[in-house]
């Protein structure tokens, strides 16, 4: 791929940006709760997300700039997590989310020794279910009309990959990021 990028914890410094980026309307609309944040839920939340236990969640640095977000709730018993992610809002570089993506899946099954990842999409999230896809997660489930926005009720998608579908996968992947 040509470009360095890497996982690291997030940190106290990071409270600000996480702010910025929690607040815009793109990642806002690709959230379970698109509301507005004021400062004090967000710190509220911040502190939970820095010393919750089973909570793993890290900034993707691309060229050493903060450049996404990404979390994991684990379950140690199972080996199974569940993730999120998104990009800063204010860095329009399409590779970002597959990067993104990578790194998601490599921490996940390589450092956190997982079985299984899973996530959770909203329908108005056009994008990202081809994109998981892509790098092998299968629709698990599907709730209809299960969140409100606005006036329209959008259906969740739950979407699954197993550690051993990524191990197999993988080298495909790089390969055609690599001719891109």
């Amino acid at each position: 791929m040509g470009v360095s990028f890497f996982l690291r914890p997030i940190e106290k410094d990071d409270c600000d940006i996480l702010f910025r980026w929690r607040n815009n309307e793109t990642v806002r609309n690709a959230s379970l709760n698109s509301d507005i944040i004021d400062y004090h839920s967000h710190l509220e939340w911040f502190d939970k997300q820095i010393a919750g236990e089973g909570r793993n969640n890290y900034i993707l640095c691309v060229e050493n700039e903060p450049s996404g977000v990404v979390y994991f709730i684990v379950d140690q018993r199972n080996c199974v997590g569940e993730f999120g992610f998104y990009k800063n809002p204010e860095n329009d570089k399409l590779k970002i989310g597959i990067l993104l993506e990578i790194s998601a899946l490599d921490q996940a099954f390589y450092e956190l020794n997982l079985r299984k990842l899973t996530c959770v999409v909203l329908s108005n999230n056009k994008r990202i279910l081809p994109f998981h896809k892509w790098f092998g997660f299968e629709i698990e489930g599907c709730q209809k009309k299960q969140i409100k926005r606005e006036d329209v009720y959008l259906d969740l998608f739950f979407l699954g990959i197993f550690a051993e579908n990524w191990f197999s996968n993988r080298s495909q992947v790089h390969a055609i990021i690599e001719k891109s």
